[in-house]
């Protein structure tokens, strides 16, 4: 079967997040053809699976090769900054999003900011971070802030059904012998 960029980055997806990173990698490098949609999977799919590092330098490699990142892109860039405890590099890309990309960071940029403020113990500015962006906070962010802060927790949800938020329910599904099962949580 010919893989195709779009197949391709399906594979990738498929692979990173069944945590098979090898068999994701090994697609990616036969691939003759990228585009920002298959970086961005292979980007995506080391940070989540603890190779932050490696993601960065992919990030690296896909600018020279002259593919423009587009904003899941930096989804993934951010992520792998979060989970390598780099804050400083973090920032700096952040900060790229808008200055040198021309992309408004949006809230998956922010939560993932709050993410690294937070694993780092920057909560004070996290917090900052969180009541100063353009963007409407939703439960998932508020959860970010918090995790591990279960006192504040409880708070932050009685504030927020005070003001009339409502929590997103976790979902999923699957398919079996043809049927579609969701699962909420």
């Amino acid at each position: 079967m010919k893989v195709d960029s779009i197949i391709g980055t399906a594979l990738i997806d498929m692979y990173a997040k069944c945590g098979c990173i090898d068999s994701a990698c090994g697609v990616f490098d036969a691939m003759k053809s990228k585009d920002v949609f298959s970086w961005t999977a292979m980007i995506a799919g080391l940070a989540v699976n603890g190779y932050g590092g490696k993601a960065l330098e992919l990030f690296g490699r896909m600018k020279e090769a002259g593919v423009r990142p587009n904003e899941v892109t930096f989804v993934g860039v951010l992520c792998a900054c979060s989970h390598g405890g780099l804050v400083q590099t973090a920032r700096w890309y952040f900060n790229s999003m808008r200055t040198v990309y021309g992309i408004e960071p949006q809230i998956e940029h922010y939560g993932c900011m709050v993410d690294t403020l937070g694993r780092a113990g920057l909560l004070d500015e996290a917090l900052s971070l969180v009541q100063a962006m353009p963007v409407k906070p939703n439960s998932v962010l508020w959860g970010t802030l918090l995790a591990g802060r279960w006192d504040d927790a409880k708070k932050i949800r009685i504030f927020m059904k005070s003001k009339g938020m409502l929590k997103s329910p976790g979902r999923s599904s699957m398919e079996v012998e043809g049927v579609v099962h969701e699962f909420y949580v």
